[in-house]
């Protein structure tokens, strides 16, 4: 579906490469057209391939990883800003180091708690990691981590929450993890109502609740 920047819509190229590359998975690409109509949206068309999930953003920051560039060959950052002159800051981080991560999604990694503070997914190499957070701290963000009691195995979608207006819905993963994260939710996002939801289904397709929504 398309990205809303400043209540214009743009619909990109939904064509990743995690589905091109293997025949099998072509079911799997969508046409938004249709929901697109049924929903009465105008968008602006781009031809960049993009996924919605590989962009994070808050107000006129956006957050995306570098994989954008691995399919849109010869595209540079500054090519992107010209293309969405929404943009006011474009951070580019690299993506998740975990060979079986091939999305390259930037949702799974960072959330905005506000416009310069950042919540961080702690499910990294201890050397990534730190370049992660070097990196952004060096752009003038506050990184905070999203800790876990116990590093299980989908320990990694704990970050991936939805985030309406005064409410997120956390995802249910593990009984060991899902009071410690709620507790750091509730701290993090203060005036806002932290509900589980059971999510082990998503989790072994690769996403979980921001993955599955549309932001409008």
């Amino acid at each position: 579906m398309p990205i809303v920047f400043d209540n214009k819509a743009i619909q990109y190229q939904y064509m990743p490469d995690y589905l091109i590359e293997d025949k099998t998975n072509h079911r799997y690409l969508t046409n938004p057209e249709l929901p697109i109509k049924e929903v009465g949206i105008k968008t602006l068309k781009t031809e960049l391939i993009l996924d919605g999930g590989n962009i994070v953003k808050c107000n006129g920051t956006v957050i995306m990883t570098d994989k954008v560039f691995t399919e849109n060959i010869n595209l540079t950052a500054e090519d992107f800003e010209k293309k969405f002159p929404q943009i006011k800051k474009l951070i580019v981080i690299p993506r998740d180091p975990h060979s079986e991560e091939v999305y390259g999604h930037a949702d799974g990694m960072v959330r905005f708690i506000s416009e310069n503070h950042l919540l961080i997914n702690s499910q990294y190499p201890v050397d990534f990691k730190n370049k992660l957070h070097k990196h952004l701290t060096d752009l003038g963000f506050t990184c905070t981590e999203l800790e876990v009691n116990k590093d299980t195995t989908q320990a990694w979608g704990y970050i991936n929450f939805l985030h309406l207006d005064g409410l997120i819905i956390q995802p249910s993963i593990d009984k060991v993890n899902d009071a410690y994260v709620t507790e750091q939710l509730e701290v993090l996002y203060p005036n806002t109502k932290v509900e589980l939801c059971e999510a082990k289904a998503l989790t072994k397709k690769g996403g979980v609740f921001n993955c599955v929504s549309w932001e409008l």
